[in-house]
């Protein structure tokens, strides 16, 4: 799929909804908010590592994507053309943190406009970024599932992302994003067109997304 994500959640296998009761009840992992809140800007590595993403796919460059990943697993470049096609430039970035589930991991917002056409678009990506024994930074994107074609976390970080989503600042980030995005459709026909067609092809609820996930040949 195409690297967009407009709104709301990344795609549904991130979705908390998308996890059943039962999951989210054996779940082990305990979270304090208050100690957990999100941070703005505060790490200029998670910045950079943010921005060559953004680079590789904007670029098409599939190695600087594998160095991203921390992958050697070949990169589809015919989605990036395609992307680099739509996404025109990535505009007033802003990285918000929390902490991850060990110490050097982070979970990342990065909220941006995007340029594809008249008007910006606010938009709202996820990430999960982890960090190497050398200590470069990478995007976790967890591990490949043949049968279904994507990448999919492990059971524990899944559950621990789920509750992040449940976190008053997180909904809030959320909540935002979406209010931002309805107010440019609402003055600019064109991107709400643009935005109808991107929702009919998604099943997550309450964003708009397409697959950002597969990059794999």
């Amino acid at each position: 799929g195409l690297a967009v994500n407009l709104g709301g959640k990344e795609s549904t296998k991130k979705n908390p909804s998308s996890t059943s009761d039962s999951a989210k009840a054996e779940s082990s992992v305990s979270i304090d908010e208050n100690t957990n809140a999100l941070e703005e800007n505060k790490y200029p590595e998670v910045s950079e590592l943010i921005a060559n993403y953004r680079k590789a796919f904007k670029e098409g460059d599939t190695d600087l994507l594998k160095k991203v990943y921390n992958s050697d697993q070949e990169i589809n470049a015919d989605v990036l053309t395609a992307t680099s096609q739509i996404i025109e430039d990535y505009k007033n970035t802003q990285y918000y943190t929390k902490r991850g589930l060990n110490s050097g991991e982070f979970f990342v917002y990065d909220e941006l406009k995007l340029a594809d056409i008249k008007t910006l678009a606010p938009n709202l990506s996820v990430f999960y970024v982890k960090t190497e024994d050398d200590g470069s930074l990478y995007i976790y994107r967890g591990d490949y599932n043949a049968a279904s074609g994507s990448f999919e976390y492990d059971e524990k970080t899944q559950n621990y992302i789920n509750q992040l989503y449940q976190d008053q600042d997180v909904m809030e980030l959320i909540s935002t994003v979406n209010t931002k995005m309805d107010s440019a459709c609402a003055n600019d026909s064109s991107l709400m067109e643009f935005m109808q067609k991107v929702r009919s092809k998604t099943s997550v609820t309450n964003s708009a997304s397409t697959d950002t996930s597969d990059t794999s040949s």
